[in-house]
């Protein structure tokens, strides 16, 4: 008996030791961001040298809808595909929204607990603001240079001459991967003030560099950002 106690409450200490929690039934672990760098670009946060998800800087990670943390099957407005924060009403698109509404929640930022970097891998880390997406394509402070080769876009910082790589990963719709190795898609985390049914994106091609919007049910990846 003594010796079931005393193994319980190791078990216990090594929990709180690596941060241990539950969210959502899944026990996830503070920081659990499987040895990504925090790169410093001399902007207002440090941005994640790889996508949420990926094993390296190359792979596109998870994709995920706006304000839902885990991957799933269809992204859609039917009900398999299920968009956690509202529904599509043609009659008045804002009422369709649950979450996120600004007119009548005034939240137009993600919160913590739907915020997929922050759920994923812990509290150091979260999705980037519009402003901070802004900050990262600003041709004063960044480069940024599409590679053909690997299929994707490096942003260098002109203030600290650090770099990361953006892969073109395109986005989910329905049950189909679209525009994969095209079009690089990464959500920002603030709803778009003229239409809530959509929120900022990173929108990166071989044209095309900067932000832009996209339909919330859509699967886009997620590269984090951190101010540590």
């Amino acid at each position: 008996m003594k010796k079931h106690l005393m193994i319980i409450a190791m078990a216990g200490l090594v929990c709180l030791a690596w941060g241990c929690k539950k969210e959502n039934g899944k026990k996830i672990i503070a920081d659990f961001s499987g040895g990504c760098e925090a790169v410093d670009m001399g902007l207002s946060v440090k941005w994640a040298s790889y996508n949420v998800g990926a094993k390296n800087e190359d792979d596109s990670g998870i994709y995920v809808a706006f304000g839902e943390a885990y991957e799933k099957a269809f992204y859609g407005w039917s009900k398999e595909g299920e968009y956690k924060w509202g529904v599509y009403d043609m009659e008045d698109p804002v009422r369709g929204m649950t979450k996120y509404n600004i007119t009548s929640d005034l939240l137009s930022t993600l919160q913590s607990r739907d915020d997929a970097a922050t759920v994923n891998w812990g509290s150091k880390w979260r999705m980037p603001t519009v402003d901070e997406v802004r900050e990262l394509f600003d041709k004063e402070k960044c480069t940024c240079k599409w590679d053909a080769a690997r299929k994707g876009c490096v942003v260098t910082s002109l203030i600290t001459g650090n770099s990361i790589f953006l892969p073109a990963s395109g986005y989910r719709f329905g049950e189909e991967l679209v525009e994969s190795y095209d079009y690089g898609v990464y959500w920002a985390s603030s709803v778009c003030k003229g239409n809530v049914h959509y929120a900022y994106i990173i929108k990166l091609s071989r044209d095309y560099q900067g932000y832009d919007n996209l339909r919330r049910l859509s699967g886009c990846s997620v590269r984090a950002v951190t101010q540590y």
